[in-house]
């Protein structure tokens, strides 16, 4: 296999991926719509797209630092905690955003910088 196959698989896994991800957090929501989403539920969503956002950036900018299968995080990992595409696991959110700063400090900015920049949709 070459290094185009390789790419390949890796861009149709990734697609699963976040697919995957889209889906658990709309059942999260979906769950609970007519009800207060128990903080159990607002912790794994949470989870979910900060994995999935970091997972993406990483993918775009510094696809050579991604250590860790996506499909196998969302396979193993029970969204308890914060997932870095690197490997590291964080119990916090502030955690694992401190994380991002000492470790991935392109993609950390990149991501203040897209969510801080993000216009509401009305």
């Amino acid at each position: 296999m070459d290094f185009e196959d390789e790419e390949m698989v890796y861009a149709k896994d990734f697609v699963k991926s976040s697919e995957t991800i889209i889906a658990d957090v709309w059942k999260c929501h979906l769950d609970f719509v007519r009800k207060v989403m128990p903080p159990t539920a607002v912790f794994k969503c949470r989870s979910l797209v900060l994995f999935a956002i970091i997972a993406e950036l990483m993918s775009l900018v510094f696809p050579q630092d991604i250590n860790v299968a996506l499909s196998k995080v969302l396979a193993k990992a029970k969204f308890s905690e914060f997932y870095c595409v690197c490997g590291q696991v964080s119990h916090t959110e502030k955690e694992f955003l401190e994380h991002q700063k000492r470790s991935h400090p392109f993609i950390y900015r990149l991501f203040w910088h897209l969510k801080n920049t993000h216009l509401p949709i009305d």
